[in-house]
């Protein structure tokens, strides 16, 4: 879990630059399915984390779409099922064309 929000983290810098449109949802979903999970990783982000990807140029939604599935679903406040080849695989989907 400790990579996929490092791996997050660090798009959700890029996508804050300019890319994403009406991507703000689709954030606040895959942010909601990991604080419903609890756990370590569930106070790492807040409401506020997804308004970056509101006012942006191109829509990257299907990447936190594609993020959400990779986790798979929670035990005991845990993500221990995420694929990673799904996980990478999404990374394709965080660029504007």
């Amino acid at each position: 879990m400790k990579k996929i929000l490092s791996v997050l983290a660090v798009g959700g810098f890029v996508f804050a630059a300019g890319c994403g449109n009406d991507n703000a949802e689709a954030c606040k979903s895959y942010v909601d399915k990991v604080q419903d999970c609890g756990g370590t990783y569930a106070s790492t982000y807040n409401d506020g984390w997804c308004d970056a990807f509101d006012e942006s140029d191109c829509d990257v939604s299907d990447y936190f779409n594609c993020l959400e599935d990779a986790l798979g679903s929670c035990t005991n406040g845990d993500f221990s099922g995420v694929d990673n080849t799904a996980l990478a695989a999404c990374a394709a989907k965080a660029t504007c064309d």
